[in-house]
């Protein structure tokens, strides 16, 4: 992952803790609190990071299919979404241009030093 993606990684999660303060305590700002906040982000970034190292995203392929299928218009879903082997085919072809892989590895990276640092603000 780049500079730029990294450090607009942070500053979501960062803006994520701000509203989750905001909207749990009301910024009451104890370190208890902040501790708690930190660890619901890195516990968020964490499971979807570990989701897409192990590969386990393919559960969904069926759930994203119905999706698409329901909510695309008749003429539309009649191309491109004809059978769910065809779109089993169309998704790998839109997985290979990514490097998802890198990103979930970031991810639970990311998760871990946020669950470490919560553990530190809870044991001061």
């Amino acid at each position: 992952m780049y500079r730029k993606g990294t450090l607009t990684a942070i500053g979501i999660s960062i803006l994520m803790m701000i509203f989750l303060l905001f909207v749990i305590y009301d910024f009451e700002m104890n370190l208890l609190y902040v501790s708690n906040v930190v660890f619901l982000v890195g516990f968020g970034v964490f499971i979807p990071g570990l989701i897409i190292i192990t590969g386990a995203d393919g559960l969904f392929n069926s759930s994203a299919y119905l999706f698409k299928k329901i909510f695309t218009k008749p003429s539309k879903a009649g191309k491109e979404l004809s059978s769910y082997n065809d779109f089993l085919l169309h998704r790998k072809a839109q997985n290979r241009q990514f490097d998802l892989k890198s990103v979930g590895f970031f991810m639970i990276i990311m998760g871990i030093v946020y669950i470490i640092i919560s553990l530190i603000l809870g044991s001061l």
